[in-house]
Parts: C-alpha cells; sequence; structure tokens
C-alpha cells in the first residue's frame, strides 16, 4: 500500500513537474507573479483585474487546473501549489487545516484593523473560522431567496408573493400559478421545488436539525425533520404544483423544455412561476432580461414555523502556507475584506460580497447593472435569516450525505415514505458513525466523554 501510495504522489509530482514548466511565461515587468486556483467563472477576469490594478508590485493569474483537493494539499507540500485557492464545504475546510496546507490569517487580519468575526455575514464563520482562529476569507456568501415571473402573475391576475409569507401562502400561491390544459396536462407549474435542497433549505424553518448539539446523535428523524421532507414530497406528489423526475422527463423528452436539466433552466424557460435559487443566477438571468424582456421579482422564503433559513454558504479562499509568495498571497485576502473587492462583487451579483456592510448600501439595493430592478434586498433579506446546520466530528460530512442523500433520493422518486426514509437514513448513519469512531482511539475516547456527559446533565 505505501509502495503505491509512493508511486501515485511520484506521479503527481511530475506531472506537477511538467505543467508549470509549460505554463506560458508572463512578463512580470518587477511584479512578484502568485496564483488563485479558482473556477472559470468569467466574472474572475474582473475580480483579478481589479487586484493587479490596486496592487502594481503584484501579477495575480488564475489557475482552474488545481480544485481538487488531494491535488492541491500534494501540490504545496511540494512547493508548486497555487499561492491562494477556493474551496467549499467544511469536509474541505477541516482537511486544509489538518494537512497543515491554510496559513492562519489571524494575525494578519487584526494587524490591518480587521475585526473578522465582526465584519463577515456568521453564515460564512463555520468555514472560515475554527477555534477561533481564522484560515479562510469569504469570496462570497449566498443563500437561495425565491425568484418569480412578474408577468406570469400579471397575466393570471395572481398578487405577487411578499416578504414574511408563510408555507401555506407559498402552497396556494404556487396552486394559482399551476396552469393545466382541457386534458389536466399541467402546462405551466405554480413552483420549481427539488425536493432534497428543499429539505436542506427549510430544515432549520420547521425547527430541525441534522445534529445535536454534542454531536453524538444524529436527528434526522425527528418530528420536525420529517414534517420538512414531507413538506417537500408534498408539493410534487400532493399537491401537483411542481414537477416530478417522471413529469421532467417526460417533458424533455417531448421538447418541451430541452437544453440543460435543473431549476434554474427551467425557470428560464418559463416551465415554472416561481422557484428557490441564488442571486448568482443573475449571470444568465440578465441576459434574458435584457434580450427576452423578464420581468423579474424575489422575495424571502416563506416561513414553516420559525424565520430561518439552512441554505447557502461560502466560497472561501485560503492561503497556501507553503507558498514562497506568502506576504503576496496574504495581500490577495486582504484584499477579498476590503471594499472595492465587494463592491464589485455586489454589482456583479457573484452571490453577496462575504463583509456584510457591502451590501447595506444603496449600491446594493440601485445595482448599476439592474436598473429599475427592486429583487436584490431579497437575497439581504435572506442571508440575514441564514444558520448553519450542525455538524459532527465523529463522521465524514460526505459519509453522512451519502446516506441521508440516498434516501431522499427514493422519496423524490415516489418510492418511499418521508418518515421511513428518514428513519432508515438514520440508522445508517448511526452505524456509520460507531464505526468509524471505533477505528481512532481518540476519537472514541471524545465520543465516550461526551456521551458520559449528555448523561450526567
Amino acid at each position: 500500500m505505501k509502495t503505491l501510495f509512493f508511486a501515485v504522489l511520484a506521479g503527481l509530482l511530475a506531472f506537477t513537474a511538467f505543467i508549470t514548466a509549460t505554463q506560458p511565461k508572463v512578463e512580470l515587468k518587477g511584479r512578484t507573479p502568485i496564483f488563485w486556483s479558482t473556477d472559470l467563472n468569467p466574472l474572475r477576469t474582473e475580480q483579478v483585474g481589479l487586484f493587479n490594478r490596486l496592487h502594481p508590485k503584484i501579477l495575480l493569474d488564475v489557475d482552474p487546473n488545481n480544485g481538487n483537493r488531494e491535488k492541491v494539499i500534494v501540490q504545496s507540500q511540494a512547493g508548486v501549489g497555487p499561492d491562494v485557492f477556493d474551496f467549499w464545504g467544511e469536509a474541505n475546510f477541516d482537511a486544509f487545516i489538518q494537512s497543515g496546507t491554510a496559513l492562519d490569517l489571524t494575525d494578519a487580519l487584526k494587524a490591518r484593523g480587521i475585526n473578522f468575526e465582526k465584519e463577515v455575514w456568521p453564515l460564512a464563520l463555520a468555514w472560515t473560522v475554527k477555534k477561533g482562529r481564522v484560515y479562510a476569507i469569504p469570496a462570497n456568501v449566498g443563500t437561495d431567496a425565491v425568484w418569480f415571473h412578474k408577468d406570469l402573475f400579471d397575466k393570471q391576475g395572481v398578487p405577487y408573493p411578499k416578504d414574511s409569507w408563510t408555507l401555506a401562502d407559498f402552497i396556494e400561491t404556487a396552486k394559482k400559478m399551476t396552469i393545466r390544459d382541457e386534458k389536466g396536462r399541467v402546462m405551466q407549474y405554480g413552483a420549481l421545488i427539488e425536493v432534497d435542497r428543499f429539505y436542506n433549505e427549510w430544515l432549520a424553518s420547521f425547527g430541525g436539525d441534522l445534529w445535536s448539539e454534542d454531536g453524538t446523535e444524529c436527528l434526522i428523524d425527528s418530528p420536525e425533520s420529517i414534517a420538512c421532507l414531507q413538506a417537500g414530497y408534498d408539493f410534487l406528489y400532493t399537491y401537483k404544483v411542481s414537477p416530478t423526475p417522471a413529469d421532467e422527463s417526460s417533458i424533455a423528452a417531448s421538447g418541451g423544455w430541452g437544453g440543460t436539466a435543473g431549476s434554474m433552466a427551467y425557470f428560464r424557460r418559463k416551465v415554472g412561476a416561481m422557484s428557490p435559487g441564488g442571486r448568482w443566477w443573475l449571470a444568465q438571468l440578465r441576459d434574458d432580461i435584457k434580450l427576452k424582456g423578464y420581468q423579474l421579482g424575489a422575495v424571502t422564503p416563506p416561513v414553516a414555523k420559525f424565520a430561518k433559513f439552512s441554505s447557502g454558504g461560502t466560497r472561501a479562499v485560503m492561503v497556501n502556507a507553503f507558498s514562497p509568495n506568502r506576504k503576496e498571497a496574504i495581500e490577495f485576502a486582504i484584499y477579498l475584506m476590503e471594499e472595492p473587492y465587494n463592491t464589485l462583487l455586489n454589482d456583479q451579483a457573484d452571490a453577496l460580497s462575504g463583509v456584510k456592510s457591502a451590501a447595506y448600501t444603496e449600491r446594493y439595493l440601485k445595482n448599476p447593472l439592474d436598473p429599475g430592478a427592486d429583487f436584490h434586498l431579497a437575497f439581504r433579506k435572506t442571508l440575514e435569516m441564514g444558520v448553519q446546520l450542525r455538524s459532527t466530528p465523529f463522521l465524514p460530512r460526505s459519509e453522512f450525505e451519502l446516506y441521508l442523500n440516498r434516501q431522499i433520493d427514493l422519496v423524490k422518486l415516489n418510492m418511499k415514505k418521508p418518515a421511513d426514509a428518514l428513519r432508515d437514513a438514520k440508522r445508517e448513519i448511526m452505524e456509520a458513525l460507531h464505526r468509524n469512531v471505533t477505528r481512532d482511539a481518540e476519537l472514541q475516547a471524545e465520543y465516550d466523554r461526551r456521551i458520559a456527559a449528555r448523561r450526567t446533565s
């Protein structure tokens, strides 16, 4: 096994050396080059250009080929990794810290007078701060509001949705906006609901959570959790105001939808009158507004029981602790906290800026790229509702999601009832947790300590 590991490692390093040697040469003119491992989103061009204009002694460039976690860790420890890199999710956050790849930015931020935990959105803290130390900067933060087509509502004479509406209001509005022909076939759905996303996004509003506070007990079989998944199921199979997987297949086969699948694609084709979706959808919706005359609105998600919303998260950036250009890389991390970048990001609608204050400006509400639009406020309000669902240190998030999503898929296909699916998922998850704990003596000791504390409390 060790021989195989070192062989793979050697292969990766050799490949990396080849790629590095064959990269096109950049004219530096006395500037220190740094590389940002991020996606190929065209919005990055302007974000990079702004940094380079503000930092004439540094030349930032994008490296889109280093998104894999293991690749970043191996290359970084070999001294050839990206200087700064994006990541998404708690599992990646922990892995980069535990491997020593993530540079501790706490002191650098304090030296610039940045009160990090006060300035960024609370939703971003779970993916940026560990035991009081800052290891990442939010490049953007976002949750889903509910988009709607104003012209479709006008055509049916139905009032627009309003903030502070309830889940019951949402259901009734979706019923009114579902249009059927004389044979009962749906011509327009009232809402575009994906069952798995609905569960993850509305669970906190139902009063549910994924784990107990101490992380020892999975809570997905709670009455609140079951009620949430049942509500998502009901949109498809009880109220029939949102397309089922079978509906999607049949309409696509007949040419009614065509192209790519998913809520955004269907919303853009006006298959549905409403859809939960991110502010980043504007990257494509702006074309529809300009070329097709779309009239769009957005409101905060409807409340089930509590004004909380558990979707969203952060695309965060870390500084490579092994980078020879750490000083310059830290300058880029600081840039992500400063006004020019955050204003630009909000103008671009690349979700919302990680720094809260940038979303509380007149410019944010009246974006120069969206003249006359009134939909930006809903996304800020939704982010104010945003909460992070609990996780556990005793089972990798990826394994937890494997068991949960497998059962939710059965619900989505109408092959299993929500309550049965969640109970089976909870059983599988707890069995996996105990297997995982028994493989690690330190983890077992911590688990036993927490269980004992729970029994005596």
